[in-house]
């Protein structure tokens, strides 16, 4: 492994290495912890693209060719990396261009979810949380590649969760292959988790937000909290358009308010469909992992709405509010 010291304007003093040659064992616990390991060597690293740098302080680890281990990675066929590369990808959705940065190691992808980008020559930094990084440069606004990648002499302190992605309703949904700075996270710059929405600064406590959270908490771990049931229908009775449903009603529950929320024309297309969601855990309730074999396509389905719905929106608002707190406190 090849060391060569260099210091990037306003960080600490980080150091440029090849990943090298990686042969993978077939054993999914070996590939579980390489991709934990190389989650860590890389939090906190430095891509360098000409002048230009970006500081990786978040990645979500995805293994490719592997489904049976991993059915959140997409299955487009990738050539194994001798080393560790970065690419910048440009992608689209309703015909407006984004730009992803991952690093590729072996079957190994490590999607930078969080992070800051700027120029070598200038002070000025750029944060950004989620996988779509804004605001590049133009010069980076097109497919980069590059293996000038710097890691830390010491990785850095790092803590794991759960990926971010939009299908929880996959096996490998739950998977804690996301890891985070903790030096970052202490800043608040972290991404915005969507099973556990209310655990950021960020987040807030938005209603719809907690229950859309919750159902996709369940339907990650296979299982429904029935005393964490509850408290969602208790907090889905503050809110106003529930509130005015539920008078004089004796029995209240969640397929209660489905019903009578599903024929208001005033309700958001987000809180119909989160509580549409907690209606179908309802019915499943205390019935164990088993029970939710005979309705996962219903619940996979119900994920994508609640996403399109309006919780993906929600989400990127939450990050974005937090890019913005640590651009004040750390700008």
């Amino acid at each position: 492994m090849t060391l060569r010291r260099r210091v990037i304007r306003r960080y600490p003093t980080i150091y440029y290495c090849h990943s090298g040659s990686l042969q993978l064992r077939k054993e999914n616990t070996h590939a579980i912890t390489l991709t934990l390991d190389l989650i860590r060597r890389y939090i906190e690293s430095v891509v360098m693209f000409g002048n230009y740098w970006i500081m990786i302080t978040s990645i979500d680890g995805f293994f490719h060719s592997r489904p049976s281990l991993d059915d959140c990675a997409d299955t487009s066929k990738r050539k194994m990396t001798r080393f560790t590369e970065a690419i910048i990808h440009c992608k689209a959705k309703h015909g407006k261009a984004y730009y992803e940065l991952s690093l590729f190691v072996g079957n190994l992808e490590l999607l930078t979810v969080g992070g800051l980008h700027g120029h070598e020559a200038k002070p000025d930094k750029a944060a950004f949380l989620g996988s779509s990084i804004p605001n590049l440069p133009f010069d980076l606004q097109k497919e980069r590649r590059s293996t000038e990648i710097y890691i830390k002499k010491h990785p850095a302190i790092t803590s794991f969760s759960n990926r971010h992605v939009r299908q929880y309703g996959k096996f490998a949904a739950g998977y804690k292959w996301s890891g985070s700075s903790d030096r970052f996270i202490s800043d608040g710059l972290y991404p915005v988790n969507p099973i556990n929405y209310t655990e950021h600064p960020a987040g807030g406590a938005s209603v719809v937000a907690q229950l859309a959270s919750f159902f996709l908490q369940c339907l990650a771990s296979r299982s429904i909290d029935k005393d964490g049931l509850e408290r969602m229908l208790f907090i889905a009775c503050t809110a106003p358009v529930v509130k005015k449903l539920i008078d004089n009603k004796k029995i209240i529950s969640f397929n209660v308010i489905n019903r009578g929320i599903s024929a208001d024309g005033h309700v958001s297309r987000c809180m119909k469909a989160a509580i549409s969601a907690m209606a179908l855990l309802e019915t499943r309730a205390g019935c164990g992992t088993a029970a939710f074999l005979p309705v996962l396509q219903k619940m996979k389905d119900t994920c994508l709405n609640l996403m399109d719905s309006g919780y993906a929106a929600k989400l990127k608002t939450a990050n974005s509010n937090a890019v913005r707190l640590y651009n004040r406190n750390h700008g």
